[in-house]
């Protein structure tokens, strides 16, 4: 009868420990400037003394996410293509926290001008014959077709 009570006692213990654990990290990623929401954008969770990551997650086609948490104080980042990235610290988790909409901005980092060069390859096998472009090649300049 003891050895019951026991394991009945350490099975409801790990139960109430268990349901603790089921907290969340939630919330919505927006892009600032256009009031939309940012799809795939990457949540990454690490504890507050440390720079490991511990938990993450991705935002929905609807830029809402939700992670799975144990209690503790996090710092969270928020990242995305062409965005800057967004650092919340020292969030405190005790029960499940909706972090609400986080307005990401838009990194305005932008190159002067790009350029664009193309080149044909140096041999080019057709259906009844090979071609050999010797253009570009600077080992092949001054050479005769018969070389």
């Amino acid at each position: 009868m003891k050895k019951i009570f026991s394991i009945l006692f350490i099975v409801t213990l790990l139960k109430v420990n268990a349901q603790k654990l089921d907290t969340h990290i939630s919330g919505i990623i927006i892009d600032k400037e256009s009031n939309t929401p940012l799809e795939y954008a990457t949540i990454s969770i690490s504890n507050s003394n440390e720079t490991n990551i511990k938990y993450a997650g991705l935002s929905d086609k609807n830029g809402n996410f939700k992670i799975d948490v144990s209690f503790g104080t996090y710092d969270v980042k928020v990242e995305y293509v062409s965005f800057k990235e967004l650092f919340l610290k020292n969030i405190i988790v005790n029960q499940s926290q909706n972090l609400g909409s986080i307005f990401m901005i838009i990194d305005e980092n932008i190159l002067d001008e790009v350029e664009v060069v193309g080149e044909k390859t140096e041999v080019e096998i057709k259906l009844d014959k090979t071609v050999y472009n010797i253009g570009k090649d600077l080992i092949l300049k001054g050479s005769s077709v018969s070389d």
